[in-house]
């Protein structure tokens, strides 16, 4: 081998020449195989700006009146609370699926689009609902409390999705295999999301597939790319429960902060696992010869620890429940009315029994009296009769 510096020089120099021929290639996002393929370079791929989406995102949305003021006790007023709300949610897009109208709350349950941050929809319905019912019962603002209670439901539970993500090995049938090349990852500690003003549970079961479901995810880069998707979750303020890595796609279990729109969460986790695995990884994406790391598409739905059924459900007993206690509190009233109806008939009842044994007792003097002025009558009638000759 030769020692000579010039050289190594030389031969550094020429690869550098080289590779600098290929750096249009690679800027314009084609991939490249025999000269890099032992030891591929840094490649750059476009990031996604846009996706195209399943989803199903269901909210469980809980606000209340400012200092609790029981505004809506009349009926007309909740009636036309709930028929504004309506009117609120069409106009800005979004999916208004239930509203039940409390004296002094709302809740809400709508649908929302992945692009909608959940708490810039709220802000627009409890301002636009604001200004009009205070106009309409001659009120000043602000109508609405600041905080706002909110909570993912879905079709499913998450018990039953964190389930279905553990088993995702031996669903696609990789638990056999000596090697799997799979990566699960499950939060010890979860990570604690919070704002001002606001109780919320905002969980996502979100699905990533790779270009033309390629497989290029192994184990090992699964593994990477989990480590490196918690720092980016760090950093944009959302929380990833749980991971699950097949070679061709993703699953995970995402909660999210209010702020934060589902499409904006996915396009960061997207483009950075793009960012780090041409980076670290590229020769599984030479090898699997696709031309951007995933598809320009995702899956989300919502969960939580209710269903969008039973949250209807729920809503339909609490509406039963308040109807029955209404009908029970009217048949008491009617029972306390007849109870003391029945006690006043009892004590007229002993006062005239009492009248009539005074009466009783009255006449019943008077009968001996007589039996004693007939008996002395007779007397005397007896002594005339024997005197008398």
């Amino acid at each position: 081998m030769n020692s000579n510096p010039a050289y190594k020089t030389k031969g550094v120099k020429c690869r550098r020449e080289r590779a600098d021929e290929f750096k249009p290639c690679l800027q314009e996002g084609h991939l490249l195989t025999g000269f890099f393929s032992s030891n591929p370079p840094a490649m750059h791929l476009e990031p996604l700006s846009e996706l195209s989406w399943a989803y199903r995102l269901h909210y469980d949305l809980a606000f209340q009146t400012h200092w609790r003021r029981r505004h809506f006790k009349p009926v007309a007023a909740a009636d036309h609370l709930t028929g504004l709300l309506k009117e609120i949610c069409s106009r800005h897009g979004y999916h208004e699926l239930e509203t039940k109208v409390y004296p002094d709350h709302v809740r809400l349950l709508i649908s929302l689009r992945p692009a909608d941050a959940l708490s810039k929809a709220l802000h627009s319905i409890k301002t636009n609902s604001s200004a009009e019912m205070c106009r309409r019962l001659g009120i000043t603002a602000p109508l609405w409390a600041r905080g706002y209670l909110a909570r993912s439901v879905g079709r499913i539970s998450v018990k039953a999705v964190e389930c279905y993500l553990a088993l995702q090995p031996e669903h696609h049938g990789y638990a056999r295999r000596i090697r799997p090349p799979v990566h699960r990852f499950r939060a010890v500690d979860k990570k604690e999301l919070k704002t001002d003003h606001a109780s919320f549970d905002l969980i996502h079961h979100i699905v990533f597939s790779t270009g033309y479901r390629k497989g290029v995810f192994s184990s090992t880069a699964g593994a990477a790319l989990a480590q490196y998707w918690l720092r980016v979750a760090d950093k944009h303020g959302f929380a990833i429960d749980q991971m699950s890595f097949l070679p061709d796609h993703v699953r995970l279990l995402v909660r999210t902060h209010p702020k934060s729109s589902v499409e904006s969460v996915c396009l960061s986790l997207l483009n950075n696992a793009q960012y780090f695995m041409t980076r670290r990884f590229g020769s599984l994406l030479i090898e699997a010869g696709v031309e951007r790391l995933w598809q320009a598409s995702a899956f989300a739905r919502t969960c939580g620890q209710m269903t969008t059924a039973l949250t209807g459900a729920v809503r339909i007993l609490t509406k039963d429940v308040q109807q029955l206690a209404k009908t029970v509190g009217s048949q008491s009233e009617r029972l306390d009315s007849i109870t003391g109806e029945m006690h006043d008939g009892f004590n007229n009842l002993i006062a005239a029994n009492e009248t009539m044994r005074q009466e009783m007792r009255e006449g019943f003097n008077k009968l001996i009296l007589a039996n004693e002025v007939t008996r002395e009558l007779t007397t005397q009638i007896g002594k005339l009769a024997y005197n008398t000759p």
